[in-house]
């Protein structure tokens, strides 16, 4: 009995080992990034900088930029495991909810719809992509702009999508980063 315990045990932690080798580790975003402006769209930004730390379900960013000449900073953190997260983002600084999660090796964040008496409801998701060689960036942000709004009185527009691309590369003294 004892010997086709032992046996039951090793095949289980063989299982287990086997599985845990073939579970695919999320790409690091860990490092300092500055914007590729020519590959933006738009293209707007100056001196745009973003330091990301990141540690198992949490990710923090640093933002500082400049826009039509008015610097911005802010952070945010993130949790990529679903759990949701409230961060001031924006100009003016406003309270945003959101929840953050890994599709494959894409870090996305849904911001959750807010309602704006100007523009009905806004859905924003944003899309983080790793390059192979982890020197750059690729974030995608669709922001949703749907008509239907609760007050009868806003104004009525026609639903669209507004996707902007930023382009970030490793800052030059740290390239070649540890791939995922």
């Amino acid at each position: 009995m004892k010997y086709i315990s032992s046996i039951c045990a090793i095949v289980i932690l063989t299982c287990l080992h086997t599985f845990a080798q073939n579970e695919k580790k999320q790409p690091d975003f860990s490092g300092e990034w500055v914007l590729d402006a020519k590959a933006s769209f738009p293209g707007d930004f100056e001196d745009y900088v973003l330091v990301i730390s990141q540690f198992d379900a949490e990710l923090k960013m640093e933002r500082s930029f400049k826009f039509n000449g008015i610097s911005y900073e802010y952070s945010v953190t993130l949790f990529t495991d679903k759990r949701g997260e409230t961060n001031l983002e924006g100009n003016p600084k406003e309270e945003i909810k959101s929840k953050t999660f890994w599709k494959k090796n894409v870090l996305v964040r849904e911001i959750v719809p807010k309602a704006t008496i100007t523009s009905g409801f806004n859905y924003i998701v944003e899309r983080y992509t790793l390059s192979t060689d982890c020197n750059t960036i690729e974030l995608t942000r669709t922001t949703r702009f749907v008509s239907k709004h609760p007050n009868p009185n806003a104004p009525a527009d026609p639903d669209f999508d507004r996707v902007v691309r930023f382009v970030f590369i490793r800052k030059p003294e740290l390239a070649g980063g540890v791939p995922s």
